[in-house]
């Protein structure tokens, strides 16, 4: 009897195992719902008014116990107490952005009763500035603000310190 032995190459059909694939993919899977969850945008409410008419008087209860701000170039803040510079004999402040300028007026005029602030921005003021002085609005945690155009006094006050 006749023996015959293969000495060849045998051929096995090839089978990868998929399971360290399949934890990879749920590794990204979660990474990346992790990374889209935590960088949330923090955005600040601003509620806007409706514009009033040409013909729609200033009526406010508190017009004595208003604060303007206005926001000049080159981030310069300057305040007068009240609502217009025609009605107050008080000159116009210059103070900074920061924890030693605006915020401590904004503290000390949330002591007076019906306080609300008016923020006037020049057109020579940056969107950085205006962000910065809402920023401290809510730091003072201030609830009483509104963003106004600038009048021609106010204006004409900015000229003069230049």
């Amino acid at each position: 009897m006749k023996l015959s032995f293969r000495t060849g190459p045998t051929r096995r059909s090839l089978q990868p195992d998929m399971t360290p694939m399949a934890g990879i993919g749920f590794l990204l899977v979660t990474f990346f719902m992790l990374v889209t969850t935590a960088a949330k945008p923090t955005l600040m409410e601003l509620t806007m008014p409706v514009k009033p008419k040409p013909t729609d008087e200033l009526v406010s209860r508190c017009c004595g116990n208003a604060l303007t701000v206005l926001v000049g170039a080159n981030n310069r803040v300057f305040y007068y107490w009240g609502m217009s510079p025609a009605f107050t004999n008080d000159p116009l402040h210059e103070t900074t952005l920061g924890s030693e300028g605006l915020r401590q007026v904004l503290l000390a005029f949330r002591k007076e009763s019906c306080p609300f602030v008016l923020i006037k921005t020049s057109d020579e003021a940056s969107y950085r500035g205006m962000v910065d002085v809402l920023d401290e609005m809510r730091i003072t945690d201030t609830r009483r603000y509104g963003l106004v155009d600038m009048t021609a006094t106010d204006k004409q006050l900015l000229a003069q310190v230049r």
